[in-house]
């Protein structure tokens, strides 16, 4: 539980339903001219209703905007300087700095792309948006944003822009790091060794959040630059296999160097200066109390022993479900714990998501299971005098893995 696990890596993208829409068919001669310079997207931009919409993370990266996305929510917040916007896909609502706007045509799904529309991003991050006929063309002209002069007091002769840029692509990299987001997070990289595939693959057994506590001492020379950087790093680690996530906190503190690669900064290597481990005693303590009660639980309901069963129970949530004896003795079961995860941790209440084999036995053969269910349980627990209670199961989903 003490051992400290360094890691630099990031993850998963997001898939959203897809939306109606009426996308004009010559939507692919449309250009998009920024500060002069000609866009080339990955994905081309579309008319939709008279409205030209453009992939999401190509152009508030161009602004050099950072972006979380909310899965559950489809929503997306980006962020530049002092300015906050909000758009979430097929709907006409949206924010800048928590002042509700409408939007003529809402962000939505095109062949698989996010797209959001042209002009309210570029007018909301303070530019210019002007339709050129002649050119079939959007032109955008952007302004100039600031940063904190003591930033740059060090280095007078640096251009703002380019500090602004670095300090945006930390961001950005720490967002995608704890959002999940594989390809943002690759993207912000000069090299990376890892695939999309090995990044994957790795996060999907762990679970990352980061927030950057301090960005230092940027010194920029040319096409290369240096920064320092303070970073708090929130782990839920598997140890030796177990099914149960413990809790990590690291106070890392390290230089970044970056490379400006056709005119965009690049980060190039961590260098790490200092680890500290936070405690995390009383946090991982309750997690290791709860996941033990869940554990007893389950073995209890094995045994079929009704009384010991009942003693892992919250008094009040067995009165309110009088068939608990009936269901417990006639379950026939046999549990696996195969995930155990702390949603929410107080000194008092709990909620974990666990995820449990259900292996039916074989009436006639007890050495052979008839199926084998795999269930994802959202499980609340209370503390009393005498220990932590089940009281509720808040959720839950059962999935076939096994037939008779």
């Amino acid at each position: 539980m003490k051992k400290i696990v360094t890691i630099c890596i990031l993850i998963g993208l997001i898939f959203i339903n897809a939306p109606n829409t009426t996308v004009n068919a010559e939507t692919k001669n449309i250009n998009i001219i920024i500060n002069g310079e000609i866009q080339q997207f990955k994905t081309a931009p579309a008319n939709v209703n008279g409205s030209v919409l453009v992939p999401m993370r190509d152009i508030f990266e161009k602004f050099q905007a950072t972006i979380k996305w909310d899965a559950p929510k489809q929503q997306v917040t980006a962020n530049l300087g002092s300015t906050q916007i909000v758009l979430a896909i097929n709907s006409t609502t949206a924010s800048i700095n928590n002042k509700t706007v409408t939007l003529n045509v809402a962000p939505q799904l095109i062949k698989g792309n996010t797209m959001v529309p042209l002009r309210f991003v570029g007018e909301a991050l303070d530019s210019v948006v002007k339709w050129v006929p002649e050119k079939n063309a959007v032109d955008i002209t952007s302004s100039t944003k600031t940063v904190n002069e003591e930033v740059i007091s060090s280095n007078p002769t640096v251009k703002i822009s380019d500090v602004e840029q670095i300090k945006n692509l930390i961001n950005a990299n720490n967002d995608y790091y704890t959002n999940k987001d594989v390809r943002g997070f690759m993207s912000t990289y000069v090299i990376i060794k890892e695939t999309e595939a090995q990044l994957t693959a790795h996060f999907a057994e762990n679970k990352f959040k980061q927030t950057i506590e301090s960005i230092e001492d940027i010194n920029i020379s040319g096409n290369q630059a240096t920064a320092k950087v303070v970073r708090i790093t929130d782990q839920k680690l598997r140890l030796n296999g177990d099914p149960l996530y413990v809790a990590m906190k690291l106070k890392n503190i390290f230089t970044i160097s970056f490379s400006k690669i056709n005119n965009e900064w690049k980060i190039g290597i961590f260098t790490p200066i200092n680890t500290v481990q936070i405690p995390m005693e009383e946090e991982n303590d309750r997690i290791l109390r709860i996941y033990n009660l869940q554990s007893k639980h389950l073995q209890f309901r094995e045994s079929g022993h009704i009384p010991s069963i009942l003693s892992t129970i919250d008094p009040e949530y067995i009165l309110n479900n009088n068939d608990w004896a009936t269901q417990f003795a006639t379950d026939n079961f046999k549990f696996e714990m195969i995930g155990f995860d702390l949603l929410e941790n107080t000194t008092d209440y709990a909620k974990a998501e666990i995820v449990v084999l259900y292996k039916k036995i074989n009436d006639t053969n007890p050495s052979s299971f008839e199926f084998i269910d795999k269930k994802t349980s959202v499980i609340e627990y209370k503390k009393f005098n005498d220990g932590w209670k089940i009281s509720g199961v808040i959720s839950e989903k059962s999935e076939r893995i096994l037939n008779p």
